[in-house]
């Protein structure tokens, strides 16, 4: 399906979408608003005002596992009954009341005083692994800061030991991988459901640990919203998973885009050494102009109508939040980076009730690095900058680099 005002006979995803795709979030934006994508196999909603809309749209359901059971063959489906389950409960997957539920149980576990007391401890992580990198260069700053921050900073805040991250990698990678593609296959879903088994194999013990012996931790927040009632044993298992999931791929793009977003507009990298107090304006800038997290995920409940487009019921829709974020009718010079703009109410976290609740940790981990890291080193340059190894991503879930490599002195 093309939209007729649409110029182009092909399907606008080309195969050199995930090296620049904001040509074509601009081309959508002028001529096919709400546009059918073959192979994204989705509806794809591109301006500001229709995805914030979107987002806030009761229509527009978040809880899609009835659609991943339906598409996944016989030979599998009672192999990845648990994942299903267990997925069925993930914040990002439920609809109002249960996501109202939820969210409550684990916002009150992760809030912004709660996170507030993760800086010293995310501080001492940032200096640990400048350290580290300090004297070889070139440094590869997705896997030698950006994996591995998010990552300890997550597994120390759920109350995990630190060397359990290497495990978690694997795991919490294929679990993401089913649960943010538009298509469903069976690999792919039996990956993730031996991942979820072992990652529930992992944590039950720990469970039981802190139902005996609480500590000051998310997981023995979470078991203490179990004990209250709040969640269910399930839902406690997948809010832990979830967390862990969560904590890790979106920072680690954030940080990757950011640093290069900096690199590349060498005259923000210098007013932002020149006045810090822009750092929290600058973090929200990078989230705006290249967001970590493209789109986010829908079905349609019923038919409804998008910019004069009928969506059939069932169809999935997605809200393309980084083509929003570079919408000119809300952003002056919209392709341009400003670590000062103001007011900029970008929606790389999304909006209204299914805000990423993992926003001010991810915030707050970006800041503490980029303040650490202009104040140690004077000098920070590309090391490679052409091609840059974008991530291929059809289901446009992620935006992020395989590496990218800086030399620092």
């Amino acid at each position: 399906m093309t939209q007729e005002s649409d110029p182009t006979p092909t399907d606008l995803i080309g195969s050199n979408f995930h090296i620049n795709p904001y040509e074509t979030y601009a081309r959508l934006r002028e001529f096919a608003p709400v546009y059918w994508s073959e192979k994204a196999e989705s509806w794809l909603v591109s301006r500001y005002e229709d995805v914030a809309a979107g987002f806030r749209d009761s229509r527009l359901s978040s809880a899609r596992i009835d659609i991943f059971s339906d598409r996944l063959s016989g030979a599998v489906s009672s192999s990845v009954r648990p994942l299903l389950q267990c997925l069925a409960s993930f914040l990002g997957m439920s609809d109002p009341p249960d996501h109202t539920r939820l969210r409550r149980a684990a916002g009150h576990a992760l809030n912004r005083e709660v996170v507030s007391r993760l800086r010293s401890g995310i501080q001492v992580t940032v200096d640990r692994l400048l350290d580290e990198v300090g004297t070889t260069m070139p440094v590869d700053m997705i896997e030698s800061i950006g994996y591995p921050l998010p990552a300890l900073t997550i597994t120390r805040a759920l109350g995990l030991p630190d060397d359990d991250t290497v495990l978690f990698r694997g795991w919490t990678e294929n679990i993401v991988a089913f649960i943010s593609s538009t298509t469903v296959d069976d690999e792919r879903a039996a990956r993730s459901a031996e991942s979820l088994e072992a990652l529930t194999d992992y944590l039950e013990p720990i469970l039981a640990m802190k139902r005996q012996a609480p500590q000051d931790d998310l997981i023995s927040n979470f078991v203490a919203a179990e004990a209250q009632g709040l969640i269910s044993r399930n839902e406690l298992m997948a809010t832990c998973v979830t967390t862990l999931a969560g904590g890790r791929k979106t920072t680690t793009n954030l940080i990757g885009n950011a640093t290069l977003a900096l690199l590349t507009h060498p005259e923000q990298l210098v007013r932002l050494r020149a006045d810090p107090s822009l750092m929290k304006s600058a973090v929200e800038e990078f989230l705006r102009f290249d967001s970590p997290v493209p789109r986010a995920w829908r079905f349609a409940r019923e038919t409804l109508r998008i910019a004069n487009v009928d969506i059939p019921a069932n169809d999935p829709v997605l809200l393309l939040a980084a083509s929003a974020n570079h919408d000119a009718t809300q952003f002056e010079n919209p392709e341009s980076l400003d670590i000062g703009r103001s007011p900029n109410p970008h929606i790389g976290f999304g909006v209204g009730a299914h805000h990423c609740i993992g926003a001010p940790l991810a915030r707050l981990e970006t800041e503490v690095l980029f303040d650490r890291l202009l104040s140690r080193f004077t000098n920070i340059q590309l090391a490679f900058a052409d091609p840059l190894p974008w991530k291929e991503d059809l289901a446009l879930a992620h935006r992020g680099l395989e590496s990218l490599w800086v030399n620092l002195n």
